[in-house]
């Protein structure tokens, strides 16, 4: 079984519990300050198309947080966006992160006032990606 936490910018219902229990693949949603689900033969893509749907945030990116809680070979990794455009943007590349192979977790110390040098934490399995591979990533980001 895989676990993913989430958290998100928006306001999260406890009805988003019954509705993500109700899919097929999806065992158990638990809603504290994240969201944490526990699931199998279901995408992660489907999951977060789930959630946005049910909160009627489609085209808005929302995540600010993710944790796959995976535990092997993980190493530590630091983003940093020179100068953000906006926090919409920052949550999509966070999305971004979240359906990359390898990367266990990310989240920023964005405070939504200061868009210089914002930090995105990743924890990542080095034996599926690369530094190498987040050092790109890093220069996508920033360009």
């Amino acid at each position: 079984m895989n676990t993913i936490s989430l958290k998100l910018n928006t306001w999260v219902y406890d009805e988003l519990i019954d509705y993500l229990k109700s899919i097929n693949g999806i065992e158990n949603v638990e809603i504290s300050n994240d969201i944490t689900i526990y699931y199998d033969n279901i995408s992660l893509k489907v999951i977060i198309k789930e959630i946005y749907l049910f909160l009627n945030i489609l085209n808005i990116p929302s995540i600010l947080s993710f944790d796959k809680h995976l535990n092997n070979n993980l190493k530590e990794y630091k983003i940093v966006i020179k100068n953000l455009c906006c926090e919409h943007c920052l949550m999509s590349d966070i999305e971004y992160l979240l359906y990359i192979n390898g990367i266990n977790s990310a989240y920023s110390n964005y405070d939504f006032d200061d868009k210089d040098e914002v930090e995105i934490y990743i924890t990542y399995d080095s034996l599926i990606i690369s530094k190498e591979e987040l050092d790109k990533l890093n220069k996508e980001f920033n360009s």
